[in-house]
């Protein structure tokens, strides 16, 4: 079990090594992270909406997973994947009819251009 272990460890070490002899790059925005976003999420008879206020910078895509199953992971709602910020409330609504027993979550990705980046060797 030890030399397992052992074995284990080393083969990281050298994928890690690896993969900085190869060449590692880093690669940043000069921009600043954006604002927190709060998704508002109500339910009721006609079955689950949900807003929240965009950037119009931004592109926002809406993650969920149920409630009744373990270790359930995240999926993206495929209504609402790389939804373009308008600056204004965005409504969303999930048609799904377990949609009562999700969780839901968001996600915001800053639009970059080549020309926003810039290469740092590490």
């Amino acid at each position: 079990m030890a030399l397992m272990d052992a074995n284990r460890r080393l083969g990281w070490l050298y994928l890690l090594v690896g993969s900085c002899l190869m060449g590692c790059v880093r690669v940043e925005a000069d921009r600043e992270p954006p604002q927190a976003t709060r998704l508002v999420v109500t339910r009721d008879q006609n079955g689950v909406n949900m807003q929240f206020q965009s950037a119009a910078d931004l592109h926002y895509t809406v993650y969920y997973r149920d409630t009744g199953i373990p270790n359930d992971s995240w999926k993206q709602l495929p209504n609402a994947t790389e939804l373009q910020g308008t600056g204004g409330l965005i409504l969303i609504k999930d048609p799904d009819p377990t949609a009562f027993r999700r969780k839901y979550r968001i996600q915001s990705l800053i639009s970059v251009n080549r020309a926003d980046l810039k290469k740092q060797n590490r």
